[in-house]
């Protein structure tokens, strides 16, 4: 699977379900109240600059922990600060909320696959 086609889609569906849940984030979003200073920020950053800003969260943790829920949430935590801008990073509850998305997705047989699958080819 080419992981910046499988980072676009997981990032759709992320961004889907975080709207539908946190309607005061996507208002946020819409009014484009985003701040650079995060590494993963920057709603111009391409698909393959974040792709390789991923990969090397990735590469930084130990090889145990990169096909786990917490190589999915280095991959989460990314998407939701590229889509919601660094003010996500301020709202207290987002470690819970990308945990939680986490969880979601590994109870979803066919995502979990994909998103293991884009854990590796992201190793590479």
């Amino acid at each position: 699977m080419d992981p910046i086609k499988a980072i676009g889609q997981l990032s759709q569906i992320l961004h889907k379900k975080i709207s539908e849940s946190s309607p005061k984030l996507d208002q946020s979003q819409k009014k484009g109240s985003s701040s650079s200073g995060s590494p993963l920020s920057g709603e111009s950053m391409s698909m393959e600059e974040l792709k390789n800003k991923i990969a090397k969260r990735i590469k930084a943790l130990s090889a145990d922990e990169r096909n786990t829920k917490k190589g999915a949430q280095v991959f989460v935590e990314a998407i939701l600060i590229r889509e919601f801008g660094d003010q996500i990073l301020q709202d207290p509850s987002f470690t819970e909320l990308s945990k939680n998305v986490v969880d979601s997705m590994a109870e979803n047989e066919s995502l979990w696959n994909k998103m293991q699958a884009m854990l590796q080819e992201l190793q590479r």
